[in-house]
C-alpha cells in the first residue's frame, strides 16, 4: 500500500480554488455529520469529539472562503493536499 497520496497538486484561479477547498472540507464535514448520526441512533449518544471537529472544520472554511473572496478573480492560489496514511495494527492500540 502507498503510505501518501498527493491529492492535489495545482494553482487555480480563485473561483476554482475556492470551489476545490470548499468541496473537500464539506464532504470531510459531511463524512463526520454521517458519523454523528451513526452513533446517535446505535448508541443513543453524541459523540463530543465529532462535534467539536466538524464545528472547527466549519469555521475554517468560512475563514477560507472569506480571505478568497477578498481577492482578485484572477488571482492564482496553489493547493498542496497530501493524504498520508500509516498502518497501525490492532495490537498498536
Amino acid at each position: 500500500m502507498k503510505d501518501q497520496i498527493k491529492l492535489i497538486n495545482s494553482t487555480y484561479k480563485s473561483k476554482d480554488a475556492k470551489e476545490v477547498i470548499s468541496s473537500l472540507i464539506n464532504d470531510k464535514i459531511n463524512f463526520l455529520n454521517m458519523k454523528i448520526f451513526s452513533q446517535k441512533i446505535r448508541f443513543g449518544e453524541e459523540s463530543q469529539h465529532l462535534t467539536k471537529r466538524t464545528e472547527e472544520l466549519k469555521s475554517d472554511l468560512q475563514k477560507l472562503i472569506s480571505q478568497i473572496n477578498d481577492l482578485q478573480e484572477d488571482d492564482l492560489i496553489e493547493i498542496s493536499c497530501d493524504v498520508k496514511i500509516k498502518i497501525k495494527s490492532a495490537a498498536q492500540k
